[in-house]
């Protein structure tokens, strides 16, 4: 049975903020408790100073998201050593941190998890394979804590967890603010967008209603090419039919082109009512609706153009999220209850271009020449609809010893539809024959691979973590988790090339218990110097291979596959100079990553996979950040990240792979920049702005392995910012990626034997998923009401 949203309102509940590429306004009601020049976090689920914290985190202020011009986490992402995105396009694909990702995130059966947790205040929300494409919107701050989290944070948290605190109701006063910004992409179009926040106490000091709407144009900048495909026969034997059957040549001839193919466009709005009837007891409700289509994937070769074989490749990405979140003070500490629901659709159609080779191989012998495949698509819905509760107590016993517990329960509903016709359809008399005359098909596509999977899990947890302060320089903390999750599947699969002509039902269930443990020392020989070592383990659900029985050479075993776990050892030390002035932290870890998820076989015609548990890897280095404020309004800021990445021993997709590195992995990553604030006169202010990003080069898949094709080259990119500012408003010019590097996430693979570096079948080229080139533009805010 679905979740309704009387369900989440009976019960109570909901905390969160919201998705929405828009940047942050500048009232700051939940920004960074300052004292001083210290930075209060809340990474611990209790407010710390942050360099106090014995965890590696990245903490980004609204004020730091203006500056950078961030509109959502891949703006973010982008400027942290050590933390990758790995995206096919806005609202899909994985981030790394450290090294450690889901590495089959565009696995087409599967319902993996993710491996670095997302929450929204208190709001889980992560959606393996569809990392979303924002959720800056208003926001007070991001925190990004490295490391599993698996303690705390829970499932999905096993390399780390990112965090977007956002800026509540105040029911003090009137306050507002609108932003806007435009910006020409290199080549391309142009990028677009508008966003309005209002405040309005309803009840002074008791009721608070806050609002944002917004609305955000991504201009593409990837021209499509369509082509023409010719089939001819060839002598046998067929690749694929075997002796006695011709082979089939096929050519591909250049038609028709469009520009800025891969844009997109994102809407909708946010509303938070808060309620504070005494000192001791808040109540924040908050709904969120957002809208999402977007055009052609960001895959193209590096002179940005690309092939595809279909023209109906697109992505409707639908969220909505609402919450609950009561807080109740007590004289030993607080008692919060967070209720959340939320719902996600993906509809979305991938071009499969490399299928058209086999698909000729196979229709053009049977039909005796009178049918050629032109391109061929997968369209995928995904619809996730979750409800999760958790309650948590959190002390204040203002003694040696605090504990932070409470109890966590998610049901989570999960529908995926996979169909994929050829183009044009496969003729009805073509399926018939392929499938010995049973069939009975009447309507042409009727036999093409369609499948409609149904999965249903419930996840319970208890966590507690304990801190006791031996002295006044030593803290112990000692925590751990229980997690409990029960799953029950079923698929209902067709397909004539694999081997199904008639629907037919594949059910399944699984099982899993994980126990996390958290071992941390702290010590703190001064005021400005804190030392700490930690062992914490963090891990991610398993899951089900409904389909594992078309899969040849499969076992009874291959339904289903156990969580992926991941023991870190971490130890550090944060040091501030002059009253805070300076700051320079580093963390050196070692990450024993063991159950690799990864497809290990799949079946033929497209049908089946099997997602196992197929080995181990391990991850190394060190984290380096530093901060220096050498004079009033000039701050110098840099970071890195060196790595060493291995791949133990597993199998993927049939091969046996031994001692790579981990893919889309760079062994270097660091940032710096340069910010500098100077007053003109009482009121206006300059703001100029410098950030370098590097990456070094990486492996782009596990399926390369000794191709000339197996490495993505690193890249280099400078954003440039500069503008004029007062309390009530700002203006600035901006240019991202100045020098308009080539930005390659991973490479495309295709299963087309004639193309072995998976690329263009036309040109040869190799096709890159990849990041945006140069954009020039200006923004503007305004804020009104109170400051």
């Amino acid at each position: 049975m679905g979740i309704s949203k009387r369900t989440l309102l009976v019960s109570g509940s909901l905390g969160a903020i919201m998705l929405a590429g828009v940047p942050a306004f500048a009232q700051e009601a939940e920004a960074p408790l300052v004292e001083g020049n210290e930075i209060v976090v809340t990474a611990n689920l209790r407010e710390q100073v942050l360099q106090d914290v014995p965890i590696a985190i990245n903490v980004i202020s609204s004020e730091e998201i203006r500056n950078v011009g961030a509109t959502d986490l891949n703006g973010i992402v982008k400027t942290l050593a050590g933390v990758e995105l790995r995206s096919e396009s806005p609202g899909q694909g994985a981030v790394a941190i450290r090294g450690i990702s889901e590495l089959n995130t565009n696995n087409i059966y599967g319902t993996t998890g993710t491996a670095v947790g997302l929450y929204i205040d208190e709001a889980p929300f992560s959606v393996g394979g569809f990392f979303p494409q924002a959720v800056l919107a208003d926001a007070a701050r991001v925190e990004v804590l490295r490391g599993p989290q698996g303690t705390i944070f829970g499932e999905g948290s096993l390399a780390g967890t990112i965090r977007i605190i956002g800026n509540k109701p105040d029911s003090t006063a009137f306050a507002g603010a609108a932003s806007a910004t435009a910006g020409a992409v290199r080549d391309g179009g142009t990028n677009r967008s508008g966003n309005l926040m209002l405040n309005v106490p309803l009840v002074t000091d008791v009721l608070a209603l806050r609002a944002v709407g917004f609305y955000q144009r991504d201009g593409g900048w990837i021209d499509r090419t369509d082509a023409t495909v010719t089939a001819s026969f060839g002598a046998p034997p067929n690749p694929i039919l075997g002796p006695g059957v011709p082979s089939v040549n096929q050519t591909f001839t250049l038609s028709k082109t469009e520009k800025n193919a891969n844009d997109g466009e994102t809407y909708g709005g946010r509303f938070q009512l808060g309620f504070t009837p005494t000192d001791s007891f808040s109540a924040n409700f908050s709904a969120l609706i957002q809208r999402s289509d977007r055009g052609f994937r960001n895959r193209g070769s590096v002179d940005r153009e690309g092939f595809f074989s279909t023209d109906l490749e697109h992505m409707n990405d639908d969220f909505e999220l609402y919450s609950l979140v009561l807080e109740k003070r007590l004289p030993f500490g607080k008692l919060l209850s967070s209720t959340n629901y939320f719902s996600r659709n993906i509809s979305q159609a991938q071009d499969q271009l490399g299928i058209i080779y086999i698909a000729n191989q196979i229709g053009f012998p049977i039909t005796g020449g009178a049918f050629t495949f032109q391109g061929s698509r997968v369209e995928v819905d995904v619809d996730v609809k979750e409800f999760n509760q958790e309650l948590r107590f959190v002390s204040d016993f203002g003694g040696a010893f605090e504990l932070t517990a409470g109890g966590f329960y998610r049901k989570r509903k999960l529908d995926t539809r996979l169909y994929a016709p050829q183009e044009p359809l496969v003729p009805v008399a073509m399926a018939n024959a392929m499938c010995g005359g049973l069939c009975g098909y009447t309507v042409d596509g009727a036999g093409d691979l369609d499948s409609n999977s149904d999965t249903t899990s419930r996840q319970w947890a208890g966590f507690a973590e304990g801190t006791l302060k031996v002295s006044d320089q030593l803290t112990l903390l000692l925590g751990a988790r229980y997690f409990n999750d029960r799953r029950r599947s079923e698929t209902i699969a067709t397909s004539i090339f694999g081997g199904i002509p008639f629907p037919q039902a594949f059910p399944s269930s699984g099982n899993d218990n994980v126990f996390n443990p958290r071992v941390s020392i702290t010590f703190e020989p001064s005021p400005d110097l804190t030392l700490y070592t930690s062992v914490s383990r963090g891990f991610r659900s398993g899951g089900q291979n409904d389909l594992f029985a078309l899969v040849s050479g499969a076992v009874p075993s291959d339904i289903s596959y156990a969580p992926e776990r991941m023991t870190a050892y971490e130890a550090g030390v944060k040091s501030a100079f002059g009253d805070g002035l300076a700051t320079f932290n580093a963390a050196v870890f070692y990450n024993d990553w063991t159950d690799l998820q990864v497809v290990t076989k799949e079946g033929a015609g497209g049908v089946g996979e099997i997602i196992g548990n197929a080995g181990k890897a391990r991850s190394y280095g060190v984290d380096l950040e530093a901060i220096v404020k050498p004079t009033e309004g000039l701050t110098l800021a840099a970071g890195a990240t060196i790595l060493d990445t291995r791949i133990g021993s597993i199998v993927a997709s049939g091969q046996t792979i031994t001692g790579a590195r981990i893919p889309n992995t760079a062994n270097f990553s660091a940032n710096a920049s340069i910010t500098y604030e100077a007053p003109l006169n009482d009121d206006l202010s300059l703001l100029m702005r410098a950030g370098l990003q590097h990456r070094a080069g990486a492996l782009s898949s596990l399926l390369r392995i000794g191709t000339p094709f197996e490495r993505l080259d690193g890249y280099t990119t400078l954003d440039l910012r500069v503008g004029v500012q007062t309390d009530r408003w700002s203006i600035s010019l901006f240019a991202d990626n100045v020098t308009d590097a080539f930005i390659p996430y991973s490479q495309f693979v295709s299963t087309d034997p004639s193309n072995p570096n998976g690329g263009d079948p036309i040109t040869g080229k190799a096709l890159y998923f990849q990041g945006s080139p140069r954009v020039i533009g200006i923004s503007a805010r305004v804020n009104f009401g109170a400051n």
